[in-house]
């Protein structure tokens, strides 16, 4: 049997796809490998701009350009592996690592899927069986961008007259979200004292 022929569209697109690609990504600690890290434009994350999936422009022919549109990265590096996506197929992550386009990190699944992955990695805002109403907080939240010993240390700093400008410098995160945290910390002290 005949292999499909490739259009010289689709050396362009691979080409011009796996030359934005770093391979020498962090080795994810369960699967042993790499990621490989989509290093081009990203889809915005929520109100975090760059910082989700990888995305590509592609036009008609396989190149980029304004007459083009969109695709997730890691979609098309699983299409590039595995043939087209079927129907309702979502790509996933096995590695958690939006900006990983390996094809051996992803893996098909169902928006059920994804949220069930999401919530027995702990990514979620309500663990398993937690059905009694109450919320993950503090660094087991999957969101979590400050450890709650960064929250103490900030806590101390700011008593001491630290600016929460230079305090969300310091951790890497926006100054609502220092605010936030320390609110959130004098409110639980408040509601444990007796």
């Amino acid at each position: 049997m005949r292999s499909p022929a490739i259009s010289v569209y689709d050396i362009v697109l691979r080409n011009r796809f796996w030359s934005k690609v770093n391979k020498d990504g962090p080795v994810h600690p369960i699967l042993g490998t790499k990621c490989w890290i989509w290093s081009a434009g990203r889809f915005n994350l929520g109100s975090e701009k760059g910082v989700g999936y990888g995305a590509i422009g592609i036009d008609e022919c396989g190149g980029g350009g304004r007459s083009g549109r969109n695709y997730a990265a890691h979609r098309v590096s699983w299409e590039f592996e595995n043939g087209p996506i079927p129907n309702g197929s979502w790509v996933l992550h096995a590695c958690d690592n939006h900006p990983c386009i390996r094809p051996s990190h992803l893996f098909l699944g169902t928006p059920a899927d994804n949220s069930r992955d999401m919530v027995e990695k702990g990514r979620s805002f309500r663990p398993v069986g937690n059905r009694n109403g109450t919320k993950t907080r503090g660094e087991r939240h999957g969101n979590a961008k400050l450890s709650d010993a960064s929250v103490e240390e900030a806590a101390r700093l700011k008593a001491d007259g630290w600016r929460s400008a230079d305090l969300a410098i310091r951790y890497g995160v926006c100054r609502e979200s220092i605010d936030y945290r320390l609110r959130k910390r004098i409110e639980r002290l408040c509601e444990s004292s007796p």
